[in-house]
């Protein structure tokens, strides 16, 4: 179990790799992973629990949606046949990409893989009523959109 780190492209320049434990290859196919950006570090406590050896939490942080999409068939490379895979990113997107370009990379990562779970852009309460507002459209969006592909939505922006 743990947190896998992989090199994420910067504004600086290439891929840089990230210290930390890279994904493990254990004999044993995982059935469940969750992939994003820097939220979702940390989470392998929660999400692994006593499953170590079928799930796994990898982070990209400064991931966009399409960061992950590229990355995806090496994050399953090795993790059995269609596992579970949940996916949380976007909110890194808002404001750099057209919500239209946005949309485009989220049906990208459907042509990458069949089993996802998305888990919807987070509000940012130090961010303006116009990008919130962004996430806000791109999510309700993603929830059609995940219906129509049979894919689930978790939809967290009520919680806020």
């Amino acid at each position: 179990g743990g947190t896998a780190y992989l090199g994420v492209a910067t504004a600086a320049g290439p891929p840089v790799q990230r210290p930390a434990l890279l994904l493990r290859r254990v004999w044993k196919r995982r059935a469940a992973i969750v992939t994003g950006n820097s939220i979702v570090r940390g989470s392998d406590r929660r999400f692994c629990g006593r499953s170590k050896e079928t799930r796994i939490v990898v982070c990209l942080p400064g991931a966009r949606v399409r960061d992950v999409s590229e990355r995806v068939q090496d994050i399953l490379k090795w993790e059995g046949e269609e596992p579970k895979v949940v996916v949380h990113i976007g909110t890194n997107d808002i404001g750099r990409n057209r919500e239209e370009i946005l949309k485009g990379e989220f049906r990208e990562l459907r042509r990458r893989t069949t089993k996802i779970i998305i888990s919807g852009l987070l509000p940012v309460p130090s961010d303006s009523e116009s990008r919130n507002g962004a996430r806000w459209r791109i999510n309700a969006w993603l929830k059609d959109w995940c219906i129509a592909q049979r894919f689930k939505f978790l939809d967290h922006w009520d919680l806020f």
